[in-house]
């Protein structure tokens, strides 16, 4: 059997994801001959612990299964391709710097890492989809990311609820009919 492709979510991705479809990051999904893997940058961490607005918007990120499915899930980079990843992140980000874009650095990091490694990458940030099409990075939503794991078996119908539910109650949905969109996915209401 083939190895998993690897899809990369951004910090909001995972935030959004991780607590209602847990384990997210260790378990593989989707059929045999497409397997699929989803994966963190190792900056994570540093960009969740520099913002306090984050953390208390996401205090299960430190409880330990989470901390241990993310370890399962960094994604792990070739020695040799780090270097074009750096070199990848400067031009990208000057690229950003050039348009005005809010992009950050990490999120401008994580996606030198889509380019360099040819990886889609998981965001719903505009500046962020501005910069990838603009490279040709591939890019999906955390919807599409959610509607490819209902369609591969990997979100239940109870997850995707649960989900739409959780996301509206902390008032961080990726867009203003995400829980009608969920709910239309789902078959449900």
């Amino acid at each position: 059997m083939s190895s998993p492709a690897t899809i990369l979510l951004d910090t909001n991705a995972y935030l959004r994801l991780g607590y209602s479809l847990h384990p997210l990051l260790a378990k593989h999904f989707g059929s045999k001959g497409n397997r699929l893997k989803l994966r963190l940058t190792g900056s994570f961490l540093s960009e969740y612990s520099r913002s306090p607005r984050i953390q208390n918007k996401f205090p299960w990120v430190n409880q330990p299964e989470y901390i241990n499915d993310r370890k399962k899930g960094r994604l792990r980079v070739p020695e040799a391709s780090k270097p074009q990843i750096k070199r990848a992140s400067n031009y990208l980000w000057q690229f950003r710097m050039d348009q005005g874009l809010t992009a950050s650095r990490v999120d401008v990091n994580i996606l030198a890492h889509g380019y360099v490694l040819d990886i889609v990458v998981v965001t719903d940030d505009k500046d962020m989809k501005v910069v990838g099409e603009e490279f040709e990075i591939q890019i999906m939503g955390v919807f599409d990311l959610l509607k490819l794991m209902f369609e591969c078996d990997r979100a239940t119908p109870e997850n995707i609820k649960a989900l739409a539910g959780y996301l509206e109650y902390i008032k961080d949905t990726p867009s203003i009919t995400f829980k009608e969109d969920c709910l239309a996915l789902i078959g449900g209401s």
